[in-house]
């Protein structure tokens, strides 16, 4: 059992310090099995001193993982929270670019639509009056 507690505490201190943030749950587990087998050798009395350094590595290992384990989880969370804002707010930019691209589209097609009226307006009255000049003209020659 001593060497059992043992072997898991250094299981545990591994996956604590190089794989806590996927396996971390796992390190917690093999640290508890660890305790457990070393409470276990303890009370035996065989390999008292290996046991109780089966304690300590999986006491050691089982702190670390669970420390790093809940940090690398609230990072996650953090970096999600934050990616989601930095989406939020790429939307919203983008919306006001089209809003803004409209508008401008919209406000050049309304001074396009007044500009072709004045310039309708200018040749209807030419034409009106060439008409009314020839129309005079016309009546000038009819009277000799």
């Amino acid at each position: 059992m001593s060497i059992a507690a043992l072997i898991l505490g250094i299981i545990s201190i591994v996956i604590g310090v190089f794989f806590s943030s996927i396996l971390g749950w796992l390190g917690i587990i093999v640290g508890v099995l660890g305790i457990i087998l070393a409470a276990l050798g303890r009370k035996s009395g065989a390999n008292e001193g290996m046991a109780t350094a089966g304690l300590v590595c999986s006491i050691i290992g089982l702190v670390l993982s669970a420390i790093l384990y809940i940090a690398c989880v609230a990072c996650a969370a953090g970096a999600s929270s934050l990616t989601s804002k930095a989406v939020d707010d790429a939307s919203e930019a983008y919306s006001r670019a089209i809003d803004e691209t409209a508008d401008a589209y919209s406000s050049a097609l309304e001074e396009s639509a007044d500009q072709l009226s004045s310039e309708m307006t200018e040749a209807t009255a030419d034409y009106v009056q060439s008409i009314y000049d020839a129309a005079g003209e016309y009546v000038k020659n009819a009277a000799q």
